[in-house]
């Protein structure tokens, strides 16, 4: 279903991401949007097993004094960090293969996208790793940390009849009702910092970082005449950008494979 007004497009799918209604957020995006990420999910899962595998002589090559020990660790942080890449259940929950990522509908594969590189799950991948304490997957924890201030629509600039822009901030606090500017959760170096300038500058930068930072993302005009946003990996953070790639740092070096 598509938006007759940018704005609430924007509003549902902010607050559908805030109460991690991956889906939700997906039916907010642009079908062709949506089969483009799939198959870009895809080639990312395809390319990743035509890549060379580092050895220990890749992380020596440009020390060689570097000790064996910690060309051993780094190797091995390569090569967990490699498995995880390509380990598609855990980047796209509920989908356990490539076959399975290219059967399925376009926009559950962006909805398990955005859920595999959750808060949640990286915390949760971590914590069964045993490389973070099981205490940061309680329900208290998860509450004060993954908690964050939903992004604002401030305007809509329409480029052409089929494409908008969305002018947008993502506050540094939720206000607690609509009329509150919420006040910014300061650093202590931060205030001891502000402390120290005058009154009127202080009041300044209080007012500047509350409202948060300008951003934009984009929308298009769908056939029954609605809005649906063009949705990248990462919404609301950044615009959908044309011509990713993947699959391209680590490709064949015949000079170091000839050694």
């Amino acid at each position: 279903m598509s938006f007759a007004d940018p704005m609430e497009l924007f509003r549902t799918a902010a607050q559908r991401l805030a109460a991690e209604d991956y889906l939700g957020v997906a039916q907010c995006g642009d079908p062709v949007v949506l089969r483009q990420t799939q198959r870009y999910a895809i080639a990312s899962f395809v390319d990743a097993t035509k890549q060379r595998a580092l050895t220990m002589k890749d992380f020596t090559r440009g020390d060689s004094n570097m000790p064996a020990e910690v060309a051993e660790y780094n190797l091995r942080q390569y090569e967990r960090h490699s498995a995880e890449q390509r380990d598609v259940s855990a980047q796209y929950p509920g989908f356990d293969s490539v076959e399975d990522l290219a059967s399925g509908d376009p926009a559950a594969v962006y909805a398990a996208q955005l859920d595999g590189r959750s808060s949640r799950r990286q915390i949760a991948r971590e914590v069964a790793a045993g490389r973070l304490p099981a205490e940061m997957m309680s329900p208290s924890y998860l509450a004060e940390h993954l908690t964050r201030p939903i992004p604002q629509p401030l305007g809509v600039v329409e480029r052409s009849d089929r494409i908008a822009h969305i002018v947008f901030t993502i506050p540094l606090a939720n206000p607690a009702s609509e009329t509150e500017t919420p006040e910014p959760a300061w650093t202590a170096a931060a205030r001891e910092h502000l402390a120290a300038l005058p009154a009127d500058e202080q009041a300044l930068h209080a007012e500047v970082m509350a409202l948060g930072q300008l951003q934009v993302t984009s929308c298009r005009r769908q056939p029954d005449g609605g809005w649906l946003l063009l949705l990248d990996h990462a919404f609301p953070n950044t615009s959908f950008a044309y011509g990713w790639a993947y699959g391209e740092e680590m490709k064949e070096d015949e000079d170091v494979s000839s050694d």
